[in-house]
């Protein structure tokens, strides 16, 4: 009987020992790796979905502020507008207002000038600058008429 050599059979079994476990991890790595990959795949799927509830929140939201900056615009025109119309009408009573001193400084100095020419005759004076002031009296109203006829429109 030969002796057995424990030291060859035991390099043999090591060797076999380390195919088998070679076989069993690359047997082994298709699975893992599959795993890997589903596990990436759900992963990114959920990204995905989450990206998208954010486009739809903030697409809900920038609606919502592009209809309140509409409204605000329309007020602030609206705003300009009345402002515009305001600054008109005052512009407008001012040059009536100017108007009607203009007419008044024109009666005094008339008169001045009617009695400086002639003093004798002061009560004509005072007549005919009571004449003219009726007369411009009466166009100040009609001007007042379009003044606030203009304010109405």
């Amino acid at each position: 009987m030969s002796p057995i050599n424990w030291t060859a059979v035991g390099g043999w079994a090591g060797w076999a020992g380390f195919f088998v476990l070679l076989g069993v991890i690359t047997r082994q790595i298709g699975p893992w790796r599959k795993l890997s990959i589903d596990a990436e795949q759900v992963f990114r799927d959920g990204l995905m979905a989450r990206i998208t509830v954010l486009e739809e929140k903030v697409e809900s939201e920038r609606e919502r502020y592009d209809a309140r900056v509409g409204k605000l615009e329309e007020e602030l025109e609206r705003e300009r507008a009345e402002r515009e119309a305001e600054r008109l009408r005052r512009e407008r009573e001012i040059r009536y207002e100017r108007h009607k001193v203009r007419n008044l400084q024109a009666c005094f100095d008339g008169m001045m000038l009617l009695l400086k020419a002639n003093p004798e005759n002061a009560a004509e004076a005072v007549i005919h600058i009571e004449k003219m002031r009726a007369d411009q009296l009466k166009a100040e109203a009609i001007e007042a008429t379009g003044l606030d006829q203009g304010t109405r429109q």
